[in-house]
Order: C-alpha cells, then sequence, then structure tokens
C-alpha cells in the first residue's frame, strides 16, 4: 500500500472541504449586488495594498452615504489573487459588495465607484502626489446576476493562499487582517 496515495486523497479531501466551507460562508452572508474588480498596475506588499484598497471603501463610502465619519458603511468580502505579473496587470483583487438600498440612490454604483477610485492617489515615501493609484481602465464593477456560480469562481484560487490573505471581510474598518 502507498502511503503518498493516502496522504494526497486526505489533502484532496480537506482542501475541498475547507473550499466548500468558505464557498458557503461566503454565500450565507449575501445577498452581493456588485462585483467588481481591480487590476493592479504595479506591486504592493500586503500592507500597501490594504491600506489603498481600505482608503477606497472609505471614499466610496462616504461618497454613498455622505458620511463624515473614517468608518466605512458597506460591506462583502475582497479576494486578493496575487498570480500573474503586476506590470503585465495580472495581479488583481475582487471585491463583492454587499445589497443596500442606497448603493444606487444618488447616480449608478459604477459611477460612484469610479469617483471614488479617483480620490485614492499615489503615495510615496509617505507624501500623496496627484497621480492615481488606481487606473480606471483596469477596473471593472457589474451588477451580480448569479451568485453561487460567482463565489465558486471567486474561490477557486483558494488553494494558492498559504498564509490566510486570500480572503478578507469587509466592515466598518475595511479589510478584516
Amino acid at each position: 500500500m502507498n502511503n503518498n496515495n493516502n496522504i494526497t486523497t486526505e489533502y484532496n479531501l480537506t482542501y475541498s472541504n475547507i473550499k466548500d466551507q468558505y464557498q458557503e460562508f461566503v454565500d450565507k452572508n449575501g445577498p452581493y449586488k456588485y462585483f467588481v474588480t481591480i487590476t493592479l498596475s504595479r506591486d504592493y506588499n500586503q500592507y500597501q495594498l490594504y491600506d489603498r484598497v481600505n482608503f477606497l471603501l472609505k471614499a466610496l463610502s462616504r461618497n454613498i452615504f455622505n458620511s463624515k465619519k473614517n468608518e466605512i458603511l458597506l460591506s462583502g468580502f475582497c479576494f486578493i489573487e496575487s498570480s500573474g505579473n503586476a506590470s503585465r496587470c495580472g495581479k488583481h483583487i475582487h471585491m463583492i459588495i454587499k445589497d443596500n438600498i442606497k448603493l444606487d440612490a444618488k447616480k449608478p454604483f459604477e459611477d460612484t465607484f469610479n469617483d471614488s477610485v479617483d480620490r485614492v492617489k499615489v503615495m510615496i515615501n509617505g507624501d500623496y502626489i496627484q497621480k492615481n493609484e488606481f487606473d480606471r481602465a483596469c477596473i471593472c464593477v457589474e451588477p451580480i446576476t448569479n451568485q453561487k456560480h460567482l463565489i465558486e469562481y471567486l474561490t477557486d484560487e483558494f488553494w494558492k493562499d498559504k498564509d490566510g490573505n486570500f480572503i478578507k471581510p469587509i466592515d466598518k474598518n475595511g479589510l478584516v487582517v
């Protein structure tokens, strides 16, 4: 009897079970209304990326809810895919944003999202420069039509996550890290 086959089988079953649990957890915390993809044009370390995404989420929250507080009134999940090469627009993040009556109240969510993107400036050595952090041409915002299928797609890269940074809930403080 080959022990390697047993280990491989057990690993595959464990991975499949964990992935299914993640899918169920994300799905039951919906419903989600919008799916956002941001393709990154430069490399970020983990904490720079969290900072820039949180800044974007705060700007978006202020634009939607007219909130002056420094908190995020949106919720959902962020999926960070580190595969690919940022110089070829390969690295990207996905967000699913929970439904909220105010998302489209003032104007279409996609327009509000793009306006918020324009508020996120590049930071170099602690100083902001007058250049947008995210390129609008590398952003896609679309309504969710099949939540279950989308969550299966989003968790497809789950097996590459070695240190728990692949999926991050979004709460009032931003990405939960």
